[in-house]
Order: structure tokens, then sequence, then C-alpha cells
């Protein structure tokens, strides 16, 4: 329901991890975010400023991730896919924090 049937997946033989959540539109707070904790030690923050579900043909999907590595540092993508390193990295737990902008 919070990261999807199969979040992690191999394409063109890199590891790579989609969030696609299964979330009512209710689910959502007032300030239109969704807080979960993925793999015991990462923190994922859905923002979903179009208030939609995220589900459907006109759902709201994954368009950009901030990841923030537990050292600190931070790393934006854009797109629906976290690839190869980061991917990793939120597997062996490196990753405090990851933002998803849903659109």
């Amino acid at each position: 329901m919070t990261s999807g049937l199969t979040p992690f997946s191999l394409h063109d033989g890199q590891l790579c991890l989609g969030l696609q959540p299964c979330l009512p539109a209710d689910f959502f707070t007032a300030a239109n975010t969704f807080t979960f904790n993925f793999l015991g030690s990462c923190e994922v923050v859905y923002h979903n400023e179009s208030r939609k579900d995220t589900f459907g043909p006109q759902g709201a999907k994954a368009q950009s991730y901030r990841i923030t590595y537990a050292d600190g540092a931070n790393e934006e993508v854009a797109g629906s896919l976290i690839q190869s390193k980061g991917a990793l990295a939120v597997r062996e737990g490196k990753v405090k924090r990851i933002d998803v902008m849903l659109g």
C-alpha cells in the first residue's frame, strides 16, 4: 500500500527503486504529505500537492525524489526511478530520508 508491490526491480541489469503507493487522497495530511518508514530505517515522505489518489489512470505518480543519505549528503533524482547507486544505498540502509514529489 505504501511502497507498491515491487519497489525494487532490475532495468538493463541495474538495480532500481520506484515507489508506487496506492493511497487514497484523504490519507494525506493538511500539508499534503504522507509519511512512513521503509525497510526499517528510511523515512519516506510523499508530497501530493495535487491532492489526488495515487492509484488508477488519473492517480498521482512519482515525478522526482530528494534523497538524504545517512552522512548528510543530498541528491535530487528526476523521474520515476532511483537507479543504481541510490537504489543500492537505500537497500543497504545508507539513506535516512526520501522525499517523493508526486504529480
